[in-house]
């Protein structure tokens, strides 16, 4: 979140809508997603107002009870330009493994539970319009996911040359949304950027190209940034001992091939 816009963001005049905001989207939206994940993104229907997360969204166990401060209080709410995407981080302090946190509080989420998450009904649009009724997503718990981020292991999708067929990736655990969009990019035969509408659920990532795609080859360079929702990464595990993590990698490129229904 780049809080430089913060201030800019306060001063935006927003239409006037009497449209009720609704939850729309959840990221990541997996059946099942690790105990230790730390992002989990909402997105609403309309721009909201800031400075109601606190107190309206709340994590409650399967018994009913709630998860007591299960996310990280930075005292700013993170939220796109537009008000309509929220980033809620799960404390990493209660996540990870052996630190204070984690060993007095616990971690907030564990696994083989269910979970609810919450948006309380009174929850606000930037225009003051409540969404007026409790929104809620169900969270299945697994294990956790503590190993590296392996681009090498993912899949790609045999693409035909001069058609506007998305280049499908299939990833083999769930990665970060926001990550995801940002980090991956495609690279033609004549080393421009390929650009396209990309789409993401965490699981699985496309882009439908501007034009066809034309014969050659491709590369599908992932930056070393790219983290998967547990916060681990292609230098290091979320939960590495410190003189275990490696040095700084470089991008990681996938080398593919565009020409008629061969695959790369």
């Amino acid at each position: 979140m780049r809080r430089v816009l913060t201030a800019a963001l306060l001063l935006t005049p927003w239409p006037a809508s009497a449209d009720a905001p609704s939850l729309v989207s959840f990221a990541p939206s997996a059946a099942e997603i690790p105990a230790n994940t730390l992002r989990v993104y909402l997105t609403f229907s309309e721009p909201m107002s800031r400075g109601q997360a606190r107190d309206l969204i709340r994590l409650v166990r399967a018994d009913g009870s709630i998860v007591e401060s299960p996310f990280l209080n930075l005292g700013i709410e993170l939220w796109d330009r537009a008000q309509r995407r929220m980033t809620l981080i799960i404390d990493p302090g209660r996540v990870k493994q052996g630190v204070g946190p984690n060993l007095r509080e616990g971690a907030p989420l564990e696994s083989s539970n269910r979970y609810s998450l919450i948006v309380d009904g009174s929850m606000k649009s930037a225009v003051g319009e409540a969404i007026g009724s409790d929104q809620k997503v169900v969270l299945r718990i697994g294990a956790a996911e503590r190993r590296l981020v392996d681009p090498e292991i993912w899949d790609l999708v045999a693409l035909a040359e001069r058609r506007l067929d998305p280049l499908q990736v299939r990833f083999e655990r769930s990665m970060d949304d926001a990550g995801s969009r940002r980090l991956i990019r495609v690279f033609g035969p004549d080393g421009g950027a390929v650009r396209g509408n990309i789409v993401t659920d965490g699981r699985d990532w496309s882009m439908t190209p501007k034009s066809p795609w034309p014969p050659g080859a491709y590369r599908l360079v992932i930056g070393p940034e790219l983290e998967d929702v547990a916060g681990n990464t292609m230098r290091s595990a979320f939960d590495a001992q410190a003189e275990t993590i490696g040095r700084a990698v470089e991008p990681r490129e996938i080398i593919f091939r565009v020409k008629g229904l061969d695959k790369y």
